[in-house]
C-alpha cells in the first residue's frame, strides 16, 4: 500500500463556515415521498423500517448547538425509496420489524 506524500495538507472532516471550524454534521429528511414500489408494505405506529433511498440535498444550514459547537446540517428529500429486508434469505421478510402485535 503506497502512503500519502507528506506535503499533503490535511484537511478538517467538515468544511469551515464563515471562516470557523465546524464541529458536527446533521442531516434533516423533510418531505414526504411516493413509495411506488409494488412490494411496498404497510407501516403501523412503533414499526421500525428498513429502506434503501436515493436522496436530493436541497439546502445547508449551521446552527451552534447547546455545547456552543457548530454544526452543519444538511436537508435531503428523498427521490427514490423502497423497502429492503433485514434477511435478505427470508422471502417473507418484507423490511418492516413490527413492534406491535
Amino acid at each position: 500500500m503506497s502512503q500519502p506524500a507528506e506535503e499533503l495538507e490535511v484537511q478538517p472532516p467538515f468544511p469551515m463556515f464563515e471562516g470557523k471550524d465546524v464541529k458536527g454534521l446533521g442531516i434533516k429528511i423533510t418531505q414526504l415521498s411516493q413509495m411506488n414500489s409494488p412490494d411496498m408494505p404497510v407501516f403501523r405506529v412503533d414499526d421500525r423500517l428498513r429502506v434503501v433511498g436515493v436522496f436530493k440535498c436541497i439546502g445547508v444550514r449551521h446552527y451552534t448547538d447547546k455545547n456552543g459547537d457548530l454544526i452543519r446540517e444538511q436537508i435531503v428529500v428523498p427521490v427514490e425509496l423502497e423497502p429492503c429486508p433485514w434477511d435478505p434469505t427470508d422471502p417473507n421478510d418484507d423490511g418492516v420489524a413490527r413492534e406491535r402485535a
